[in-house]
């Protein structure tokens, strides 16, 4: 077996004078009891999750949330919360080969995988939001052990993730073509216990969400990707994106990019902006990102996404980056688009300007 321990220490502090500030101290044993011979792995890993958080809330919180939540009640936060949550995860899968008939010398592989995960439920809204948001639930999102990012919001989880691969290599053992597809069954509804999320809106469960992915390595520089993920709740299509790549060198490289989210799967993650004709029509962005070397380990990178609901730019990056076999360090501008003033009566887009 593996132990192994992560932990974390944390101080936010909010530019606005009436949001809250913390302290966050994160604990997080692990313990891997691992599988594996030539065409079969199982893991079993067992975590707890130990977090406490030290708040600061200034005394205009409650009518300054309201206030910018279109009159919702502020979330009752506490000074001091100390949450312990166990964690339960048993992956396998299964890698079978055989030789292609029609392609001498390639190889494909079928590799189906299976997950189950088990979180016992905390309630968080006493908690408040830092750095934690929703996570795009592409396939490999099927095997996260955590739908949110950061540690605000740990979700609750009884679930089982199942899944396909298929993967083609070619005479050099280089792979060309991969195409996966997966979903999770939800023995029991995902929560937090923060019902400003979504997420804990939804009391569905079964076989709720479905997402696959594919690529193909067309030639030796150039490569195509491509992603959908199903939502059984919306009856719809709820994300998608495609991407086609030029790559000469680990240093060269170009993309041309498109992402979609369906308006529906939009207003449900931001209700409180579904009447927003800027937001009610999803997210339809097409974009091209590069990588040039300008000298020695220096690469000029650039990034531009445009809205073709909204017709105007999402986000743009431009910056130099130094790089090593074992480092590197950058500098960048960016701009990109935060949200709509959906209080005005033609909504004007704000954008958020940052050197990193």
């Amino acid at each position: 077996f593996d132990l192994h321990m992560y932990g974390q220490a944390v101080k936010f502090t909010n530019e606005e004078s009436r949001m809250p500030d913390a302290d966050r101290y994160h604990f997080e044993p692990t313990l891997d009891l691992p599988w594996s011979n030539g065409w079969a792995s199982v893991n079993t890993e067992t975590k707890l999750l130990a977090t406490h958080y030290q708040q600061t809330i200034p005394d205009g919180y409650s009518s300054y949330y309201s206030s910018r939540n279109s009159g919702a009640k502020a979330p009752d936060l506490e000074d001091s919360v100390n949450r312990v949550m166990p964690e339960f995860k048993v992956d396998g899968k299964v890698t079978f080969d055989r030789n292609m008939d029609w392609a001498e010398g390639y190889t494909q592989t079928l590799e189906p995988r299976a997950q189950y995960l088990y979180i016992p439920y905390r309630d968080q809204s006493n908690i408040g939001i830092y750095d934690s948001t929703l996570l795009q639930m592409d396939y490999t999102g099927l095997f996260r052990d955590r739908i949110y990012s950061g540690l605000d919001r740990i979700a609750s989880a009884n679930q089982m993730a199942t899944g396909l691969t298929t993967r083609i290599y070619d005479d050099a053992l280089v792979e060309r073509f991969n195409a996966s597809l997966g979903q999770i069954y939800y023995f029991e509804r995902s929560r937090t216990g923060d019902e400003t999320l979504s997420t804990d809106k939804d009391k569905d469960t079964g076989s709720l969400v479905w997402a696959g992915d594919s690529y193909w390595k067309i030639t030796d520089h150039w490569g195509i990707r491509g992603g959908l993920q199903y939502d059984t709740r919306l009856n719809n299509v709820a994300l998608g994106d495609a991407v086609m790549e030029y790559r000469k060198d680990a240093e060269t490289m170009l993309q041309l990019n498109y992402r979609y989210a369906s308006p529906e799967y939009v207003t449900a993650m931001i209700p409180r902006y579904a009447s927003n004709d800027l937001y009610n029509q999803g997210i339809s962005q097409v974009g091209a990102t590069g990588s040039i070397p300008v000298a020695d380990r220096w690469a000029l990178v650039a990034a531009y996404y445009y809205d073709t609901n909204a017709n105007q730019t999402a986000d743009s990056l431009v910056g130099l980056q130094y790089n090593t076999c074992c480092w590197s360090v950058g500098v960048n501008y960016e701009r990109k688009i935060t949200s709509w003033d959906s209080t005005a009566s033609q909504p004007n887009s704000k954008y958020d300007n940052k050197f990193s």
